[in-house]
């Protein structure tokens, strides 16, 4: 039985400096919400789910989305504490299932991890930039920004602002940790005052104080048409308890994604048996209390079939003729353009915020790969000064900048959500290998830090957490065929990519695994034993 602390081979090579694991429960929390992109989920029940499954209750699909993320937050908390490593849940699966579909699984993770990030970018310079300024067109009835919003849309410019943002990103990713985290605090607390004001304006206006500024702001889009012109087009009410399930589990998954993204780079978290589980829980509670405050405060102006009929068209229409955002509704409540303009930034930047993460977390997966031997020794190079392992996040950020050119040419409000799922579904490998870990390697199990170690019983909360979070993979999975995303044509094809991707990864592994012992036969396996702990911190 291989022992916890024995270290990699001294056979592969590692360039540069340490990681540093400066981050702590508000870094966690900040690191959490930030993953979730608050200002971003917030709008999915507007945009999203009320257009996929009209006239659904959002309170509860929301509290059934949050509820899950819990679950499954507390089995990446539980990965996260025990290995504390980068790609913490790569290492624990290669080490007890497979390195091959360990490998497979995570690469998985990373390539569409790095696409999600390129979409998100096309997303923001196609979608939400043009639409701040046809925002400002409508409201101040001022055809320049009307077509300035059309310009801005077109593939070459939203192909410059892309990479623009990109390359910010980048920047900002490679900065030492304690910094990405304060800039994270601030996104964070930036996307709070934005809902505040959003909450302001709800709350002052009155019920029939929103109709009348649909009128004069849409014109011929008149308020009272918009739920005939959904139905006219298909739209009909599901508010049945199967149809919030579904959007339940799809809200699990495509709002709070995000919460388990500091368990995958626990290598940089301070007490990972302590902040892991509870920052990742606050930071859902908050996320949690935010978007059901929104709800309440909406629907109280605007009954649910129509704000379900806005994000139908939304989906159904040509971009720009329906206008289902929160910042939008505000505005015409209150068309002050230093509010427009406020709300604008505060999205753009929480945004970015969300691709500097995934740029983060994705990274950290590829140093853990290198550290094993899989990617050439430049890969494990960490600036000494920054902490920051920079070849793996310039490598991601370039996957992005790929993704963002093929996504310039995409329309609609929703390119990016098969993404999450990509990610999502090959977490049944890490997610497997945690159920049978503490049955695999009891004497690891019995070394694992704070909250990883507790039982019921016999049984460990680990192993306990797991199987719900398996079992609600599997349901996604089963979830596409029964009810596919709007766009997708169907199941198998849906489900073709991640495929792909998967296949590439393993036999990327077995190559580069056949070429290292064809180097040197004796080299000895680094899958027998856990990476050393590159950080110049204590654990606890």
């Amino acid at each position: 039985m291989a022992d916890w602390t024995a270290s990699r081979p001294a056979t592969i090579d590692r360039w540069g400096g340490r990681l540093a694991r400066e981050i702590g429960f508000t870094g966690v929390l900040y690191f959490c919400v930030t993953g979730i992109g608050l200002f971003a989920s917030g709008q999915l029940p507007f945009t999203i789910i009320l257009g996929t499954w009209p006239g659904v209750n959002l309170l509860a699909v929301v509290a059934i989305g949050a509820g899950i993320s819990l679950l499954y937050a507390l089995t990446y908390a539980t990965i996260g504490a025990t290995i504390r490593r980068p790609g913490a849940d790569y290492v624990l699966a290669s080490r007890i299932l497979s390195p091959s579909l360990a490998f497979a699984a995570s690469w998985s993770f990373v390539i569409f991890g790095a696409l999600f990030a390129g979409s998100l970018v096309a997303w923001i310079a196609q979608t939400v930039i043009p639409s701040f300024v046809q925002t400002f067109g409508i409201i101040g009835n001022n055809a320049n920004y009307l077509n300035l919003a059309s310009t801005l849309a077109t593939p070459q410019v939203v192909a410059l602002i892309g990479t623009s943002i990109v390359v910010a990103a980048f920047g900002m990713t490679a900065l030492p940790p304690r910094t990405v985290e304060t800039i994270f605090q601030i996104g964070v607390l930036a996307a709070l005052v934005g809902f505040f004001i959003l909450f302001v304006q709800f709350g002052l206006a009155t019920a029939d104080a929103f109709p009348a500024a649909w009128d004069r702001f849409m014109g011929v889009a008149g308020y009272d048409s918009r739920v005939d012109l959904a139905k006219s087009l298909g739209m009909a009410l599901r508010t049945d308890g199967r149809s919030v399930l579904a959007a339940g589990s799809i809200a699990g998954v495509c709002m709070f994604f995000g919460s388990i993204f500091p368990s995958i780079a626990a290598s940089e978290v301070k007490r990972p048996g302590k902040n892991l589980l509870w920052g990742s829980w606050a930071a859902i509670a908050i996320a949690w209390l935010v978007i059901t405050l929104a709800v309440l405060f909406l629907q109280r102006l605007v009954p649910v079939e129509w704000l379900s009929a806005e994000s139908y068209l939304a989906l159904h229409l040509e971009a720009g003729q329906a206008m289902p955002w929160l910042v939008f509704y505000a505005a015409i409540l209150n068309p002050a353009p230093w509010l427009i303009f406020l709300l604008g930034f505060i999205c753009v930047f929480s945004l970015v915020n969300l691709l500097q993460l995934y740029l983060f977390v994705t990274s950290r997966v590829i140093l853990a790969w290198a550290e094993d031997g899989l990617l050439p020794p430049v890969y494990t190079y960490v600036q000494p000064r920054m902490r920051s392992p920079l070849v793996p996040v310039f490598f991601v950020a370039v996957i992005a900048l790929l993704g963002m050119v093929f996504f310039t040419r995409q329309t609609g409000s929703q390119p990016f959500l098969p993404f999450i799922f990509y990610m999502a579904v090959p977490q049944v490998i890490p997610v497997l290998a945690a159920l049978l870990f503490p049955f695999v390697r009891p004497d690891w199990f019995s070394q694992a830090s704070g909250f990883a170690r507790w039982k019921i019983g016999p049984v460990p909360v680990m192993s306990l957490a797991a199987m719900g979070s398996l079992v609600y993979l599997v349901w996604l999975i089963v979830l596409i065929f029964i009810h596919p995303l709007n766009g997708v044509n169907s199941a198998q094809g849906f489900l073709l990519a991640p495929a792909l991707v998967f296949l590439t990864g393993y036999f990327w592994y077995q190559i580069r695994r056949r070429n290292r012992q064809g180097d040197d036969p004796s080299r000895c396996d680094p899958f027998k034993t856990l990476p050393e702990d590159h950080t110049d911190a204590e654990i606890e």
